[in-house]
């Protein structure tokens, strides 16, 4: 719980897809508020949904390209549930073990 606004994390509607992009809600203790941390190595964790049984990642805006004038308008990042990442490629949909891509292929 963040204690400036008693909100917790939360996904919205208990959404189990792919790309939900998550936000702070009243706690309600149903799945879309819990989460697991599983261990990462080198002291890193991945977080997992219970709701969809995913995990987060940062939501990253794409790039705003500008031609002189007015600079662009910032862009929010987020967080979102999503398949599991390492570097260099995808381990996991859904606990489904996914070799990594190789050169691109």
């Amino acid at each position: 719980m963040y204690n400036a606004s008693r909100k917790v994390l939360d996904v919205p509607g208990g959404n189990p897809a792919v790309g939900t992009l998550l936000w702070q809600w009243d706690k309600n203790d149903t799945d879309a508020q819990h989460f697991s941390f599983e261990d990462a190595g080198d002291g890193l964790v991945y977080i997992r949904t219970h709701c969809g049984n995913l995990y987060l990642t940062v939501a990253v805006p794409p790039p705003v390209v500008t031609t002189g004038g007015a600079p662009a308008l910032a862009q929010a990042f987020g967080i979102k549930q999503d398949v599991k990442y390492k570097a260099g490629g995808i381990v996991s949909v859904n606990n489904q073990q996914i070799l990594p891509c190789k050169n691109g292929s």
